[in-house]
């Protein structure tokens, strides 16, 4: 189970969108009734039973006291949450910047592809540097090009 909970966060944090919320709660509920639903963990029911008092997402499961439940996934998230600064760093500028390269071309009318050209960089640069993954060299150029379009507004 805990490989799993590796596994989940991986794919997570390599998209970008890994949160400490996912880390504390949906992940390990994830993990938890893959493990029920494919007969990892025999000892649960869909349905709430005497035998099985406890709910975790959508079983009722009966966990063995010899075991420390609640810090199952501890190691695993503590390890994760001190990755997450990468993670929210990249995810705050590669929107903000994605965003406005896409406001720009649809206020130009100008496709993807013709405004790369503008930029100075190829179509696929151009794709990564939207995403948050283009070089230094081309996020300053989609910067400085964005920089140029800024209009001051007309006085009527």
């Amino acid at each position: 189970m805990r490989q799993a909970f590796d596994g989940v966060a991986l794919v997570l944090f390599v998209a970008g969108v890994l949160t400490e919320s996912l880390l504390r709660k949906e992940i390990p509920q994830l993990v938890w009734e893959s493990a029920i639903a494919v007969a990892w963990r025999r000892s649960a029911s869909a349905t709430p039973q005497r035998i099985f008092p406890e709910r975790v997402g959508h079983y009722w499961v009966w966990r063995d006291d010899r075991i420390d439940w609640q810090r199952q996934f501890h190691d695993g998230r503590e390890v994760w949450l001190v990755r997450l600064p990468a993670v929210s760093a990249q995810a705050a500028v590669a929107p903000d910047l994605g965003t406005r390269l896409d406001e720009a071309s649809d206020s130009a009318l100008i496709s993807h592809q013709e405004q790369a050209a503008g930029i100075g960089i190829g179509r696929s640069t151009y794709f990564r540097v939207k995403a948050g993954r283009g070089g230094k060299k081309a996020r300053r150029r989609a910067e400085e090009y964005l920089r140029g379009l800024q209009i001051t507004p007309k006085r009527d």
